[in-house]
């Protein structure tokens, strides 16, 4: 696993045409130290110029 932030790949895909739906942070359900998760969803906008490229 990488160590990435939810805020980062928000960023990055905000940068490529994906807007923002949801994000939700939850701890690790094993119960393992300093794991936690992310749940993103993400839509790309189908109206623009350059959907489908």
């Amino acid at each position: 696993m990488y160590d990435v932030s939810a805020a980062e790949t928000i960023g990055l895909a905000e940068q490529n045409g994906l807007w923002l739906i949801h994000v939700d942070d939850a701890a690790d359900l094993q119960g393992r130290a300093g794991m936690s998760w992310s749940s993103i969803v993400m839509q790309k906008d189908c109206t623009s110029p350059a959907a489908g490229s």
